[in-house]
């Protein structure tokens, strides 16, 4: 049985106390994803749309997984804020999906297709997204 003690071993409480805290990481614009609330797992159907807040697929990232409306991206239930701030993008096998650039499906949109990469958005939705529907079709067969 392996524990920590901290009357007899104070570094290793130290260094425990430092793996556990030092995952969590806040972001200035007061909604980035972390390691204490964690990475939505993707759906197992291949229905999702993956989110960078950066261009070339890069930066933080999550999942928002179908089928869903989500008519407002700045409160998520894993407690993320992802309102304006998705700037590249990635639809999943089993997905199609649109986004909006305002609340409540309004504004500029743009229909994503199923399996594909939008490492670069149009100039209208970069930073702009606050609305998506992730709509579940069925993922093309693998071929063993």
């Amino acid at each position: 049985m392996t524990a920590f003690h901290t009357k007899r071993n104070p570094i290793a409480a130290a260094f425990a106390l430092v793996i556990v805290c030092g995952c969590a990481s806040s972001s200035s614009n007061g909604g980035g994803t972390s390691l204490v609330r964690g990475m939505t797992a993707p759906n197992p159907n291949g229905c999702y749309v993956k989110v960078f807040d950066e261009p070339q697929l890069r930066g933080a990232a999550d999942f928002l997984n179908g089928p869903m409306r989500y008519s407002a991206l700045a409160r998520l239930a894993n407690g993320a804020n992802w309102a304006n701030r998705i700037r590249s993008l990635e639809v999943g096998p089993g997905a199609t999906a649109t986004a909006w650039a305002e609340v409540n499906y309004a504004g500029t949109s743009m229909e994503l297709r199923v399996d594909t990469r939008h490492p670069t958005l149009p100039t209208a939705l970069v930073g702009s997204i606050e609305s998506l529907d992730v709509r579940c079709v069925q993922a093309p067969a693998t071929v063993p």
